[in-house]
């Protein structure tokens, strides 16, 4: 058979283990005005009600947090979906962990689950989201975006976007 029409050789493939710096920054969150303007009233009297707390910036944009409110109390915090989550490889997971390990909320009187409407809102502005975070990991020019520690372990996932810095 002549050289020509035999199957292409596929290039070597070369693993090359290597220490690289890596930043982790916890994703901002941020609420929204309008939780002033709620009626707390009418949301404390529903069996089961939601609203939007803020949202936190991902690399699939605005990732918004809603509050699930039952007889009156916040049971659950829930974060949109992203339509682009990217599969990890074992390399990768094993970054996100310790990503995830480095930004381990500090101890402190966070707000714990459930808790009544009204404390939950009276603290609504200087809210920190413990229950879940959301951190981005850069590095050569694209960033992994994820979010963990959901009450729904489906919605811990990753993005992967190009740097914009």
């Amino acid at each position: 058979m002549s050289r020509s029409a035999q199957s292409p050789t596929r290039p070597k493939a070369h693993v090359v283990h290597s220490t690289v710096k890596v930043t982790v920054r916890e994703a901002p969150f941020r609420t929204f005005q309008a939780l002033r303007s709620l009626d707390v009233q009418r949301l404390e009297q529903a069996a089961r009600a939601q609203f939007e707390v803020g949202w936190f910036e991902s690399g699939c944009g605005q990732r918004i947090v809603h509050a699930v409110v039952e007889q009156g109390r916040v049971t659950r915090l829930e974060l949109e979906p992203c339509s682009d989550v990217v599969r990890l490889s074992p390399e990768l997971k094993s970054l996100v962990q310790a990503a995830r390990k480095a930004l381990k909320p500090g101890r402190g009187g966070g707000l714990r689950k459930p808790v009544a409407l009204k404390s939950f809102l009276s603290n609504a502005q200087g809210l920190t989201i413990e229950v879940f975070g959301c951190f981005t990991i850069c590095v050569f020019g694209y960033c992994l975006s994820c979010c963990f520690g959901l009450d729904d372990p489906a919605m811990n996932e990753c993005t992967l976007t190009a740097s914009t810095s």
